[in-house]
């Protein structure tokens, strides 16, 4: 049986659900700034980048926060993987630079 009380508040789940949500409204405000950039007057493209802008900058702002609260973890990753003495990156950086790389080139082209 668990004697320990559960917390009130558990920081670490508020921070991944913030990244979370955030990041999932990048893209439609993103989205919303592109065709009201062609469709509606000032004010509504106006409001369309500040909406981008604040989601985007609270991302930054959790994703920070949250590098900085595992920060030990990703160290004590980061120090394995330097004394594995391995020349090739595991799959998971792979296909995490793949992924970021090919919405790269589809943000830009």
């Amino acid at each position: 049986m668990n004697t320990h009380p559960k917390p009130r508040w558990d920081q670490r789940r508020f921070i991944s659900c913030s990244i979370l949500f955030l990041g999932l409204m990048l893209p439609v405000t993103g989205v919303g700034n592109h065709l009201a950039r062609h469709s509606s007057g000032p004010q509504v493209d106006a409001r369309w980048v500040v909406a981008h802008v604040v989601v985007g900058s609270l991302f930054v702002v959790f994703t920070t926060w949250h590098v900085l609260l595992n920060r030990r973890a990703l160290l004590r990753y980061l120090r394995g993987r330097l004394a594995a003495a391995s020349a090739r990156p595991s799959r998971e950086v792979v296909a995490a630079l793949a992924m970021v790389g090919v919405a790269m080139v589809l943000a830009l082209a």
